[in-house]
């Protein structure tokens, strides 16, 4: 068994999507985002597992990420989100434009390669990240719709927060009156989406023609295995781990297991979160070390051994710990913490 491993559940994955599709209009489509080495799911498994769950199309952050699933043999429909790598016209990738520097760069690529470049303008409604200002819209369209070597897919835009009712709806407003102004001047927007994983839950009006999910997707598809590799009985009033951190209020067993901070495990680990051992959850305790950290086990527990598996869910630790469950899993994406599938999913192009 490797040190520690990020066991892959496929279809609770393909369920997770299936179950969000359910909740969607008839004509609303959905992209599967699988940027970031699929938060650290795995991007071309995650990719394969999408499709299979019927989504219309992916979504990556850098062209490398699309370049890896066009390698796989993937031809399933793919936008680049926020890089602007040329070199993604090439694979057949829409590329999201979102400052005017990119069209001349976008055009000047396509026209040498004698392609036509899809893209999607990509509009600032506050949340001033990426994104064209919305005077500056219509220049910009204009400016696409002249050339002979872009195609212009669609527009879309990002929300800065969907906790907020009135920021989202001020976002959206903002958003549909750049709608609404470029139909007045005759300027066709042929496919629109602004709805990430938390404003497609809470916002149904916001879903457009396609949403974009990632986070909600993710839930309990990750655990992480490892294993209790010491067991020792200490007294109350013994101390734990560096800097005497944690001291015992009373007799107790303690487990050490071969998991630490370089392999993700987040060093606040020992302020709420647990691990499960044959379905029965221990605390973690004392500071979590680069290799290793403890959990404590009850001082009469001879059912736990050295050697029994360990899990860690990764969904119920960021809640646990009030993490983001996308930083959590993708801290675990590390080659010490091996990328292991549940279910193997079949070929799909």
């Amino acid at each position: 068994m490797p040190r520690a491993s990020r066991l892959i559940n496929l279809e609770i994955y393909k369920r997770n999507l299936k179950n969000i599709r359910k909740t969607l209009g008839n004509n609303v489509q959905l992209m599967a985002v699988v940027k970031a080495n699929a938060y650290g799911h795995g991007g071309v498994a995650i990719a394969k597992a999408a499709i299979q769950a019927g989504v219309n199309c992916l979504g990556v952050a850098a062209w490398q990420e699309a370049k890896e699933l066009r390698e796989a043999g993937l031809n399933h429909p793919i936008q680049l989100l926020s890089e602007n790598d040329p070199k993604s016209i090439l694979d057949n990738v829409t590329i999201t434009i979102y400052s005017e520097d990119q069209i001349n760069l976008i055009m000047e690529k396509a026209k040498n390669e004698n392609k036509v470049a899809k893209v999607i303008l990509k509009v600032d409604t506050g949340m001033h990240r990426l994104g064209i200002l919305p005077k500056g819209v219509p220049q910009v369209l204009s400016s696409l719709n002249n050339s002979p070597h872009l195609e212009l897919e669609g527009i879309m835009t990002h929300l800065s927060t969907a906790s907020s009712k009135t920021i989202s709806e001020s976002q959206l407003n903002v958003f549909t009156e750049i709608i609404d102004s470029l139909k007045t001047m005759g300027i066709d927007v042929p496919f629109i989406h602004m709805a990430s994983s938390d404003i497609t839950e809470k916002y149904p009006n916001m879903h457009f023609d396609m949403v974009r999910i990632g986070l909600a997707s993710y839930q309990n598809v990750m655990t992480i295995k490892t294993q209790v590799i010491s067991i020792k009985s200490l007294k109350a009033g013994a101390v734990v781990g560096y800097d005497n951190h944690y001291v015992l209020k009373k007799n107790a067993k303690i487990g050490v297991i071969k998991i630490g901070y370089a392999d993700g495990v987040p060093m606040i680990s020992n302020q709420g979160a647990q691990v499960s051992i044959s379905d029965v959850n221990y605390p973690i305790i004392g500071k979590v070390s680069m290799d290793m950290m403890f959990i404590e086990l009850r001082e009469d527990n001879s059912a736990v051994k050295v050697g029994d598996e360990v899990t860690l869910s990764p969904t119920k630790m960021s809640k646990d710990l009030n993490l983001n469950h996308r930083e959590l899993t993708c801290s675990f994406d590390r080659p010490r913490c091996k990328l292991v599938y549940k279910d193997v999913c079949l070929e799909t192009k």
